[in-house]
């Protein structure tokens, strides 16, 4: 298998014992998202992105690997997109991911990707996760995770400011907010990888930034890439919000090389990010299938 670990900066390692259970969405009229309760001291939010990815005998040795990571920790469990190759079928669900991270579905909360969305208006994904994707059809919804508010965005849809994704993300309902909140997306806003940025994420992640969000997980490229605190325009702030791509949960990885002047750590080998989500602040470790513990961190909320 071919590995490359870079890290730049501080990198603490953290150990952590004990996660939570999900909060349940409520479904209401688009486009308020619906939101979750249950504030719980500290709680652990696991997963990554670009996930069922079969090889021609139907076996999904990326998956599995990352998949027994995951088997090892108790919490909440997300994914980050392009859950389900190549067309997120419900066929690709059954044969590409249902083996693996299949087994976690009634403690994930899914975000759909690029190839989700293959099938018309990703039904795969919808029919496949049920309420764990939010409101049917929508790919925009928000849960509490412990003491963190957590929203899931769709990046396959309209993502302007005048879009009703944005409409809902602003009437977040207060009272489902809390200290520290984070999002997850498929694409990311900025990435060294080979499919580069998406500046169509800037308008959701000036409404994030304004609301005070401190991180957001994304996908779409096949590596680890840990950014600074940037605002829309990808520019370094400490009222910006961090972001972790994490596209290594089981699709075929890509060697990309190059860094953004905002990264910190890139790393090109299959694993899961694990956050320890606490009441003024998180730790992170990025848990790799062969390396362990190869990226690690504290950081507080606004």
């Amino acid at each position: 298998m071919w590995a490359c670990v870079l890290v730049l900066g501080l990198a603490l390692t953290i150990s952590c014992d004990k996660g939570s259970s999900p909060s349940n969405p409520v479904a209401p009229s688009p486009p308020t998202l619906p939101g979750g309760g249950g504030t719980p001291s500290e709680a652990f939010f696991i997963g990554a992105g670009d996930i069922g990815y079969c090889d021609a005998q139907g076996a999904t040795p990326g998956a599995t690997a990352t998949a027994a990571l995951i088997e090892k920790m108790g919490g909440i469990v997300f994914t980050a997109g392009d859950n389900a190759y190549p067309h997120g079928r419900t066929a690709d669900f059954a044969r590409c991911y249902e083996a693996s991270w299949g087994r976690f579905k009634s403690r994930t909360w899914a975000t759909p990707g690029n190839h989700d969305y293959e099938t018309p208006g990703g039904s795969g994904h919808y029919d496949y996760f049920g309420e764990r994707a939010g409101p049917y059809g929508l790919g925009y919804f928000s849960y509490n995770v412990g003491p963190w508010h957590v929203v899931s965005l769709n990046s396959e849809i309209s993502m302007t400011a005048a879009s009703p994704q944005a409409a809902g993300l602003r009437s977040d309902p207060p009272a489902n907010r809390t200290a520290c909140t984070a999002a997850v997306i498929h694409r990311p806003l900025i990435s060294s990888g080979p499919n580069g940025d998406n500046p169509g994420v800037r308008d959701l992640w000036r409404i994030l930034r304004e609301a005070g969000a401190d991180l957001v997980i994304a996908g779409h490229d096949h590596h680890y890439e840990r950014h600074a605190s940037i605002d829309e325009n990808g520019m370094p702030t400490p009222r910006g919000m961090r972001l972790f791509t994490v596209g290594t949960g089981g699709a075929m990885l890509y060697r990309s090389g190059g860094l953004k002047p905002t990264t910190e750590a890139k790393v090109m080998e299959y694993g899961v990010v694990r956050f320890t989500f606490q009441a003024t602040g998180y730790r992170w470790e990025f848990h790799t299938t062969t390396s362990g513990v190869v990226d690690s961190g504290i950081d507080v909320c606004h």
